[in-house]
């Protein structure tokens, strides 16, 4: 059985369950690869389906009753000049956010099918927040049904970690440095505390720490 696993990442102007939603990112990516070369060369959803990169129309989030919370707002205003354009970009694509969670969902299960998967394994930076956020707001927006089951939502961040720990190594060491030469053609990479850099940042120090585990069980079952 083929498995797609998919790192999710959201920009939320609240950390609540009912959070306005400012973006979603994800990424595909291939477990099994030695290398990230099964990722997209370019940045461009129109053109591959292997990233999903969306703004919301806030005024549609408002219009839903979905929470703003003003700590967060100000936490924003704070950030990089590049983060926060990335957020006000007026050239950027929005979407209600009926329409856009309607479209990530059906992202999901395109390119479920385009890589001939039977199951979806969903990766996030913890499992009570962008996974509570999508849950909750998809049934805000009368979507009822995920395109993963429960039992397939992965922990990222613990996952890292635990690793990290049971490695003995720092979540800043230079292994996570995402390479420059990754085959990722003419992307553009985003900036910290933009939803895709992130979704790429986890999917790299996941399949970095698997590719870990694999080696050190390979060369222990070799003794």
């Amino acid at each position: 059985m083929k498995d797609v696993q998919i790192t999710i990442d959201l920009e939320t102007a609240s950390l609540k369950p009912n959070a306005a939603i400012i973006q979603i990112a994800a990424v595909a990516w291939n477990a099994n690869s030695k290398d990230l070369k099964s990722r997209p060369t370019i940045y461009d959803k129109s053109k591959n389906p292997y990233i999903f990169n969306a703004y919301c129309d806030l005024r549609s989030c408002l219009v839903k009753g979905m929470d703003f919370n003003a700590d967060t707002i100000k936490w924003w205003t704070s950030q990089s000049e590049e983060a926060k354009a990335a957020i006000t970009n007026s050239d950027c694509e929005l979407e209600p956010i009926d329409k856009l969670i309607a479209h990530f969902f059906e992202w999901i299960e395109e390119t479920k099918k385009a890589l001939h998967a039977e199951k979806v394994y969903i990766w996030a930076q913890g499992t009570d927040m962008d996974i509570a956020v999508l849950r909750t707001v998809s049934q805000m927006v009368g979507i009822t049904d995920t395109p993963w089951e429960s039992c397939d939502v992965c922990d990222s961040r613990t996952y890292i970690k635990t690793m990290c720990q049971a490695f003995n190594i720092s979540e800043t060491d230079d292994m996570f440095k995402m390479p420059t030469n990754n085959n990722m053609g003419n992307f553009l990479m985003p900036t910290k505390h933009n939803a895709l850099y992130d979704a790429l940042q986890t999917s790299w120090n996941v399949f970095v720490l698997q590719n870990m585990l694999k080696e050190t069980l390979y060369h222990t079952n070799k003794k």
